[in-house]
């Protein structure tokens, strides 16, 4: 094209002084004129308030961005709307945005949002299993990043129902399984909360797992299936959900809580026989622990006069 040829200070004046949709086909006639003019081009966008690089992930325009990160020397980690553009690519489910903010050697990826949000937890949250992936592959990113209220990524997995998501982080030796939100619920607390048996199947199969943590109330997961918690679920929903918990070898069936409470004293306290008689069956597990008042398990059911729990356990 001989309109290249000309001096660059002449091309770049032409670029200012034509018309945007004539600029716009300048650049399309080649790949030298697009290099030439895209400035130009970039100059004609009403960027408004927004950062050129959020403007650009918002309105998906990778090579605005490819600019941007090369030529203008873009801030790669500032905040917009408390966002960086990572987050923001993040949240949109912009992948091909993320990868290539990612090869950016000033990306900041641990950095967090006024939520105390990261990029990982902002894409576990938003389910976008391929960023997952390619985060997971960053040496540096943190896997067991809070937010201000004291939620994990593991712990978004498992309550937004993400199975895959909720695999690859347990899996992964980088996840602290046993991380406790601001009350003290682990990720075998919540599986148990809401009732989800296979996420519980595949917590007490893990190793790393402690399957008496226990929480603020000093309720661990088994003292909270068997009080009642989920009770929105079918009786027969609970009990698998009592047995997954059961599977684990190492589970203490005679913790206390601070009332000094057992599972089998809150199974007894519930008129639960089918549950009372399925924790019968366990070994090592002791009827006559009182609690704080002294009541043993057969005394609540003397109390709560219920003959039928008296025979179960008196067999």
């Amino acid at each position: 094209m001989p309109l290249l040829g000309l001096p660059l200070e002449l091309l770049l004046w032409i670029g200012k002084s034509i018309d945007k949709k004539d600029l716009r086909s300048l650049c399309l006639t080649s790949r030298e004129s697009y290099v030439v003019f895209r400035k130009s081009l970039i100059d004609c966008i009403g960027f408004q308030d927004t950062p050129p690089i959020h403007w650009a992930i918002e309105h998906r325009s990778l090579g605005i961005v490819q600019h941007f990160l090369g030529w203008e020397k873009a801030d790669v980690n500032r905040r917009f709307s408390g966002l960086t553009p990572l987050m923001l690519a993040t949240k949109l489910r912009y992948a091909d945005a993320v990868d290539l903010l990612l090869s950016h050697h000033s990306v900041n990826v641990i950095q967090r949002n006024t939520l105390g949000e990261s990029a990982f937890s902002i894409a576990v949250l938003h389910g976008s299993v391929r960023i997952i992936e390619r985060l997971l592959n960053v040496q540096n990113i943190d896997l067991n990043n809070q937010s201000l209220e004291g939620i994990a990524p593991i712990s978004i997995a498992l309550t937004c129902r993400q199975t895959y998501v909720f695999q690859l982080l347990l899996s992964d030796k980088r996840t602290n399984v046993n991380i406790c939100d601001h009350y003290g619920q682990t990720p075998l607390h919540l599986a148990t909360e809401i009732g989800d048996y296979r996420a519980i199947q595949m917590l007490v199969r893990n190793p790393r797992v402690d399957v008496n943590c226990f929480n603020h109330r000093q309720e661990t997961p088994l003292l909270l299936a068997v009080k009642g918690h989920g009770r929105f679920l079918p009786i027969n929903k609970r009990l698998l959900i009592i047995e997954a918990l059961l599977l684990s070898p190492c589970l203490n069936l005679n913790y206390q809580d601070e009332n000094g409470r057992t599972a089998i004293w809150y199974a007894v306290s519930n008129s639960d026989i089918k549950l009372v008689e399925l924790l019968l069956q366990q070994t090592n597990l002791d009827l006559n622990c009182a609690d704080k008042l002294g009541h043993i398990p057969l005394v609540k059911a003397a109390a709560n006069g219920s003959l039928d729990l008296i025979k179960v356990l008196f067999r």
